[in-house]
């Protein structure tokens, strides 16, 4: 689906609106023109959630439908907790790409209960040996009111542990402790595993 993953953002009151990436609300009755394909493995429920937005948002177009071609290498990379938030939301995401839901407050609301695992526990103690402050503070806080410097930590939930190791050793230092740093630099980790998308504007293009 459409949007460019390395903008991904974690900050929480400006564009918490836009988030919701268009209406879906056509969703049950639109015409299922992209499927997931054959040999899904693992990701079978991240597929299907992919095919549908596509579909319900009328994403039809022959770069989406090789994008969903591409769906496991894309599920490989994101952790279990921020797929299982968008299951959970799936009628909230909107027709935005789905690594660009950072804003929209029902996935934040969902990764706000998850327990950070060792490898996500990980990063954020290596972020904050580097960048004491308060983006250390609030590194796993993803309040509506937390403010544009808070939840850099979305990233650590969102990407898988392999990945999460990749923020320890590349953007876990002191020059990557504002928002927008850490965020073109945790971009590009994800965009540096990713498949790049077919489409115009798509995940990593």
């Amino acid at each position: 689906m459409h949007g460019c993953g390395s903008s991904f953002t974690a900050s929480s009151d400006a564009g918490a609106a836009d988030a919701q990436g268009g209406d879906a609300s056509g969703e049950a009755g639109a015409k299922p023109c992209i499927v997931p394909p054959s040999n899904v493995g693992n990701e079978g429920d991240f597929c299907a959630l992919y095919a549908d937005k596509a579909s319900a948002c009328q994403q039809c177009d022959s770069c989406t439908a090789q994008d969903e071609n591409d769906c496991v290498a894309l599920g490989d990379t994101l952790s279990t907790t921020f797929k299982s938030a968008l299951l959970q939301c799936r009628d909230a995401l909107g027709c935005n790409d789905l690594t660009q839901v950072g804003t929209n407050p029902c996935v934040r609301g969902q990764l706000a209960m998850a327990q950070p695992d060792a490898a996500e526990q990980m990063v954020e103690s290596t972020f904050c040996n580097a960048c004491p402050g308060s983006a250390c503070s609030k590194f796993f806080d993803f309040a509506a009111d937390a403010g544009t410097d808070a939840g850099l930590g979305i990233w650590a939930l969102l990407l898988d542990d392999t990945l999460d190791q990749e923020l320890v050793n590349v953007c876990s230092n002191a020059s990557h402790c504002d928002s927008i740093s850490y965020g073109i630099c945790a971009g590009l980790v994800l965009c540096g595993a990713a498949p790049h998308s077919h489409c115009v504007g798509g995940t990593c293009h």
